[in-house]
């Protein structure tokens, strides 16, 4: 949604852009350019480590999610569970096109891969500012498990309520114990997007004016559920909230 606010504000965010669907009527903006790269990076990540396959067979971590069984075409790797201490190998090429949309500015660009892949674009984001929204995590889990139910790209994709939690986790364990501490960041909770004090700070930080009209209610069609969460991700959710002045 905080895209959304941008995207009438000058910002280059891709030459192709993903449509808009029925779960997400007023469109991703998000592009094929940087959802393709972003796949190739986070390819390079899973071929696991000792210390993972240990955490997985202890059940510290959830399994990876059955990836082959998915369609060829699908770019599935959004749901990929990746420890924080992986890091994507950037080839000289894949270097090569992370250039090549960086050097349209301004820009904004978006993709939930970027959690485990920033690191291989941060020497191409020299003044870039960073945004991080973020739901309840059993909500996002509700949600990816719709997802995955419903969308044909995700056809043959098995996911457990466990593995969509560890989604969760495990993208923004990237984020806050690894990148945040580089550059200038703001963390949103998804229902602050709603409301013009979290407006105001997004024009802030960016400087752009955003679209105020663009945020929906209406849209936020997972709700709350009494699903458990363990304690390790509930607390990583409090501290989002902490850093984004979040009370709600």
């Amino acid at each position: 949604m905080v895209a959304g606010t941008l995207a009438d504000a000058g910002y280059y965010m891709g030459d192709t852009m993903m449509p808009a669907t029925g779960a997400n009527p007023k469109g991703f903006f998000e592009s094929r350019e940087v959802e393709a790269l972003n796949e190739d990076l986070v390819r390079t990540m899973l071929r696991p480590t000792l210390r993972e396959r240990i955490s997985r067979g202890l059940g510290i971590l959830a399994p990876q999610p059955n990836f082959a069984d998915a369609p060829a075409w699908g770019k599935v790797h959004w749901l990929a569970i990746l420890p924080r201490y992986r890091d994507p190998t950037v080839t000289p090429a894949k270097a090569a096109r992370i250039a090549q949309i960086t050097d349209h500015q301004p820009f904004c660009i978006k993709d939930p891969r970027l959690c485990y892949t920033l690191s291989g674009w941060r020497p191409h984001l020299h003044h870039a500012v960073f945004i991080c929204v973020f739901r309840e995590p059993a909500i996002t889990a509700a949600s990816i498990l719709k997802e995955v139910e419903q969308e044909d790209y995700l056809k043959g994709i098995r996911l457990s309520y466990r593995q969509a939690l560890d989604v969760w986790a495990c993208m923004y364990a990237h984020i806050l114990y690894k990148h945040r501490h580089r550059g200038k960041w703001l963390f949103l909770h998804y229902n602050q997007v709603l409301t013009q004090d979290g407006l105001d700070k997004i024009e802030a930080l960016t400087g752009a004016a955003v679209n105020r009209a663009f945020p929906d209610a209406q849209l936020a069609r997972t709700k709350a559920h009494a699903r458990p969460v363990p304690r390790p991700i509930d607390r990583m959710y409090r501290q989002l909230c902490a850093l984004a002045g979040y009370t709600g």
